[in-house]
């Protein structure tokens, strides 16, 4: 999955509500992530994140039970 500007940074994994000046529909930002966020999860994508700092691929995975981005 490429995430584009759905995230900028990796701390939006665990806080898909955290939002970013660009985001324009702050609500509707925060749904995209929530929705993509629990796909990626539930279907074992790898992620290409243009805006996390290098390496930026990776997955989401749940360290004691907080959804978190592991570097591949």
């Amino acid at each position: 999955m490429i995430l584009g500007d759905v995230a900028h940074s990796p701390v939006q994994v665990p806080e898909p509500d955290w939002s970013i000046t660009a985001d324009v529909d702050k609500e509707l930002g925060r749904q995209s992530r929530r929705g993509l966020w629990d796909r990626i999860e539930a279907e074992g994508l790898r992620v290409a994140a243009g805006h996390f700092p290098l390496p930026s691929f990776g997955r989401f995975v749940r360290l004691e039970g907080t959804r978190t981005w592991q570097v591949l």
